[in-house]
């Protein structure tokens, strides 16, 4: 595993010294080079602070850092981890390259817990699968290069959960502790979204798997209940507080969902009760994201869209997946299942702001193709459907 981790977070840096090269030093962005972009807003926002900031945490200078670049969904009026930390970090370095470094890092320990929770979930041959798997498809291979915030997201979002299944399996309370400084680190990163992964794992915790239940005992959850009584009371507050920021964060993706619609995407979208219907090709369009339909490459999401088909084998995959009794029957992927699709409700066609829970499918695949025969119907149902995805692209562009 160590080996594995070790060859992917070097093909991931000398990836980023040949951009930084191709590039004259300036890599900008990964969809566009505009100060609208988040992880180019990030960039210059931490990179003023580094310049102008008289103390390490200096709050007149973080605000104005990112209202100067008219920061519409509002993170400069609320604490935002991430804003934080990227400003910190280029304030003791002087240099924002480190943050690709350490976004490179954070993306290595998202596949190590991706193999710790793969393993338990399902058996150690899964969970190395979806080590390797996660390591080396070239869109976990680009995307941590740039500075959006998801791929720190992803990683603890993988963390909580293997945090929660370790009490599951071992009953230690300390990893109760774990999943509430978890979902506390979240609840900083996308506050809406936290409400969802609270009551999920609050779920979870009550409803947890079969043969897990007969080691649930009520009276262990007790003296964890002053602590969790006073998070819900912080948590909820700072949602209060912050209620107008989120409806504006909404709407901001709302708008950046409107924004990057093309007649692909606006036929899997789902706006209303009567386009539900739309869901599992929902489902299938978003795994194979990126993908570039186009013959145009404009960006390095332009690229990864063109050489992402991996996309294709984890999309085919999981839809055949969903019919393996072990893997559908899992209450842990009813779980995933819902908050994918309210992210896909609100998200489709932004793949970054799913990108987060990409992870959870990299273990169902590997799950479903460790059977060498599920391997094979993954492949040749890949081939049909790189065939259609090609029949469609070139109907498009003569």
């Amino acid at each position: 595993m160590r080996k594995i981790l070790i060859i992917s977070i070097s093909i991931k840096i000398l990836i980023l010294i040949i951009i930084s090269l191709l590039k004259n030093g300036d890599i900008g962005g990964y969809n566009t080079n505009s100060i609208e972009s988040d992880d180019i807003r990030y960039e210059a926002g931490a990179l003023y602070y580094s310049q102008n900031a008289n103390s390490i945490i200096d709050v007149d200078t973080f605000t104005y850092a990112f209202e100067q670049f008219g920061d519409y969904t509002g993170y400069s009026e609320s604490f935002s981890l991430w804003y934080w930390l990227v400003c910190i970090i280029t304030y003791l370095f002087k240099y924002t390259f480190v943050l690709r470094i350490i976004n490179i890092l954070f993306s290595a320990l998202t596949a190590y817990y991706i193999y710790k929770l793969g393993s338990i979930l399902f058996n150690k041959k899964a969970g190395k699968y979806a080590l390797i798997i996660y390591s080396f498809n070239p869109y976990f291979l680009f995307f941590p290069l740039f500075l959006y915030k998801d791929q720190f997201i992803a990683m603890i979002m993988v963390q909580l959960f293997y945090y929660l299944y370790s009490y599951f399996t071992s009953n230690k309370k300390k990893y109760l502790f774990y999943v509430l400084i978890v979902l506390s680190l979240f609840t900083f990163l996308r506050d809406g979204f936290s409400v969802l992964l609270i009551a999920s794992v609050l779920l979870l915790l009550f409803i947890r798997e079969q043969e897990y239940s007969n080691r649930f005992k009520l009276k262990s959850f007790y003296y964890l209940l002053p602590i969790l009584i006073i998070y819900i009371y912080f948590f909820t507050y700072n949602y209060i507080e912050n209620s107008d920021i989120i409806q504006r964060k909404l709407l901001a993706y709302v708008i950046e969902r409107t924004n990057n619609e093309s007649d692909t995407i606006a036929m899997f979208q789902i706006s209303s009760l009567s386009d539900f219907y739309k869901l599992p090709f929902s489902f299938i369009f978003a795994l194979l994201q990126p993908i570039n339909l186009t013959s145009k490459i404009l960006s390095v999401s332009g690229f990864v869209g063109v050489i992402n088909l991996f996309g294709i084998f984890l999309a085919c995959g999981n839809i055949l997946a969903f019919f393996d009794k072990k893997i559908r029957g899992l209450n842990f992927t009813k779980i995933i299942n819902a908050l994918f699709i309210i992210t896909l409700i609100t998200s489709l066609g932004i793949s970054r702001h799913y990108y987060f829970m990409l992870p959870f499918y990299v273990i169902f695949l590997s799950a479903y193709i460790i059977k060498g025969i599920n391997f094979r119907n993954t492949l040749l149902s890949s081939l049909i459907l790189t065939f259609l995805i090609g029949v469609y692209f070139f109907t498009k562009i003569i």
